[in-house]
């Protein structure tokens, strides 16, 4: 089971050393950068992201009804990590709802604090076998 998306360096042959990292690590090299996707989750009372989509995940909240972010679908299989982002964007015109983790994430805080509308906050966590461990989170609202 192929758990990353694969990409390949632009302008470089198939099997350089280039594009065999780019597909180890699921991205698309140029100039030396990686560059990955970012996939947008449906917003709802249980947004669910799929972990095998990628690294940084985007939430647009859109009304001000409480939500439970879900244990993500797919996560690494045993013996691998995975970092990812999630990113939350008010856009309801409103405060938002109340946001809260599944049990799989282990978080500073089980409730987030309100994100302005029209602000965003992203929450980094890491896969460790077992549950997604919050590394860092962008301690005030961020300008979308």
């Amino acid at each position: 089971m192929k758990h990353f998306k694969t990409w390949r360096v632009l302008g470089t042959a198939p099997g350089s050393l280039g594009n065999i990292f780019a597909e180890l690590f699921g991205g698309l090299m140029t100039n030396r950068a990686i560059v990955v996707p970012v996939t947008t989750v449906t917003y709802s009372a249980a947004p669910t992201l799929d972990a095998a989509l990628g690294n940084d995940f985007v939430i647009t909240i859109t009304d001000n009804v409480a939500f439970v972010v879900a244990a993500p679908l797919n996560p690494p299989p045993t013996g691998f990590a995975q970092d990812i982002s999630i990113t939350f964007r008010n856009a309801a015109g409103v405060a938002h709802g109340a946001g809260t983790w599944n049990a799989i994430f282990k978080t500073q805080a089980t409730v987030f604090p309100a994100i302005a509308t029209g602000f965003s906050r992203t929450v980094f966590f890491r896969w460790n076998g077992t549950n997604w461990v919050e590394l860092v989170r962008t301690a005030a609202d961020v300008a979308n």
